[in-house]
């Protein structure tokens, strides 16, 4: 009786696993984006920094109970001003130059600008001029 039951078992089994439909073939378009995926998903992980353990901060000392006024500890936007005697900004990338008032010399990265005294001069080092601002 045990191994007609083990035997029937097997039998159903076996049908069960014949019966399972087949995946259906992929399309072109279907494995291109399943590739796609993979890539960005590759990517992603690989531009993941390791998370790296942090020193713990050095113990900040007590501030001082005269402390200098915030106005007077930094001049207002220095850093990201152009100093007054340029008149025109070029950027090294697009190879354009600019009035020091033109929206485009605040989106332009810091490293990327180069000053100035006039336009001929960054003419004459190869800058072409904005079409926005028309520097002169």
């Amino acid at each position: 009786m045990k191994h007609m039951l083990l035997a029937l078992f097997l039998a159903s089994s076996v049908l069960a696993v014949a019966q399972t439909p087949a995946p259906a073939p992929q399309t072109r378009a279907e494995k291109k984006a399943a590739k796609k995926a993979e890539k960005k998903a590759a990517q992603e992980a690989k531009a993941a920094p390791a998370p790296v353990a942090k020193p713990a901060p050095a113990p900040v000392p007590a501030p001082a109970a005269a402390a200098k006024p915030v106005a007077a500890a930094r001049p207002a936007a220095a850093a990201k001003t152009i100093p007054a005697a340029t008149a025109i900004v070029a950027n090294k990338d697009s190879k354009t130059f600019h009035r020091a008032d033109c929206t485009f010399v605040a989106k332009m990265k810091p490293a990327n600008r180069v000053a100035f005294a006039n336009a001929a001069e960054a003419a004459k080092a190869g800058y072409k001029p904005c079409k926005v601002c028309k520097p002169q």
